[in-house]
């Protein structure tokens, strides 16, 4: 767990221009939203009422859009393609999200 606060200090320290954080600098903590069978997940926003959302790789190695409640993560499907990301949820609890094979189409 120390590693990977000062992964995040490190990186927020290079966002920053070079300069270190204050000792009063406020303390994040980190949670483990666990994946989808895959090795490895990531957030891209959190809702007012809690949820978040983001994506996360499955057991056979596939990109899909996810969303964690607090107890679970669920897998949102990919709208028809291979790979999918969750990118923002309202107050509503409505997800907006892209898929690549769309971002990409000739």
């Amino acid at each position: 767990m120390k590693s990977l606060k000062l992964s995040v200090s490190l990186a927020l320290c290079v966002l920053a221009g070079g300069a270190m954080p204050s000792a009063s600098a406020q303390s994040y903590s980190f949670i483990d939203l666990s994946t989808l069978g895959g090795f490895m997940s990531g957030a891209y926003a959190r809702s007012s009422a809690g949820t978040i959302v983001g994506w996360s790789y499955t057991a056979n190695n596939k990109h899909h859009a996810a969303s964690w409640d607090g107890q679970a993560i669920t897998d949102l499907g990919t709208l028809g393609g291979t790979d999918s990301t969750a990118v923002n949820i309202n107050k509503l609890g409505q997800v907006v999200g892209h898929r690549p094979e769309l971002l990409f189409a000739g």
